[in-house]
């Protein structure tokens, strides 16, 4: 008599998980005694399981060192106000320094004038409309302002106020 596949299999995996009962292991082991294949097919099971097992096994813990709870109230107790005042005064210095440093060496604005493009004719005449796909006709529109343009604006650095529509 031979076993459904998926029967077995699902046997087999109870079996290697402790989920059978003496029973059913009994009556798995006379089967498996008499078939080759369903002993590979346990084989099979078994090996998978124990790789489950490794796979979801619980990280081994290395333990960590102790807190440092001493050594940091000892530096906290080592620190005098006068130092922390002299270390929140070096920061608000170094902020200060930076901001001076962007205002002396303000660079000009990054935003180029509309550049303007030179299309040579796409066909012998010249004066006729360019086509759809023609240079000419992308070059003439990028060079041409769009109609109700937005205005502008020029923010060249944080401590200047920013230039709307090309005013000064």
């Amino acid at each position: 008599m031979n076993m459904n596949p998926e029967p077995l299999e699902e046997l087999l995996i109870d079996r290697e998980l402790g989920g059978s009962s003496p029973a059913v292991d009994a009556l798995l082991d006379a089967y498996l005694a008499e078939h080759e294949h369903a002993r590979r097919l346990k084989d099979s099971v078994a090996n998978t399981v124990a790789a489950a097992r490794r796979a979801m096994a619980p990280p081994s813990e290395k333990r960590l060192p102790p807190f440092p709870a001493e050594r940091l109230l000892r530096e906290r107790r080592r620190q005098t106000p006068r130092t922390r005042a002299w270390a929140g005064l070096a920061l608000a210095a170094s902020v200060v320094l930076a901001f001076l440093a962007g205002a002396w060496f303000e660079r000009p604005a990054a935003i180029s004038p509309l550049a303007q493009f030179t299309a040579r004719s796409d066909n012998a005449a010249g004066d006729a409309e360019p086509g759809f796909w023609s240079a000419r006709r992308w070059y003439d529109r990028a060079a041409t302002p769009p109609r109700g343009a937005a205005q502008r604006v020029e923010w060249t650095s944080p401590l200047k106020s920013p230039k709307i529509g090309g005013s000064t």
